[in-house]
């Protein structure tokens, strides 16, 4: 809305002094605007600057998270691999000990029946 236009009667201000107070008032709303401007860029900018700011640190935060959830899984995983390895390697102690075990029998049942005494290995 456009400032309403005053007549100024005055017997004292000739042309040369409303010229001198229009340029002057004319300076004055310049000046104001533009620091006005620059009051507006300086705050979008300031909040654009935060945005991105918590923008960054929420990635952050999200990698940092999913670091610890791909840690989580990897440590599961070998995990599991060492339970597997410690049934494995058990299995196969077990497995030996049986297997030597069903041997030391089975030499022991053939020397007993070639020699006769058959009392011995029952009790083994």
């Amino acid at each position: 809305m456009p400032d309403k236009i005053e007549s100024r009667k005055s017997e004292d201000e000739g042309l040369l002094a409303i010229a001198v107070n229009s340029t002057a008032e004319l300076g004055e709303k310049t000046i104001t605007a533009y620091f006005g401007m620059l009051r507006d860029m300086r705050s979008e900018v300031n909040h654009r600057t935060v945005g991105l700011i918590d923008w960054i640190e929420a990635s952050q935060q999200s990698f940092t998270r999913l670091l610890r959830s791909l840690n989580q899984r990897v440590d599961d995983v070998s995990n599991a691999g060492v339970n597997a390895g410690e049934n494995m390697s058990l299995g196969v102690v077990r497995a030996v000990w049986h297997t030597s075990h069903g041997a030391t029998v089975l030499a022991s049942r053939t020397a007993s029946s070639l020699t006769g005494t058959r009392a011995d290995i029952a009790r083994a």
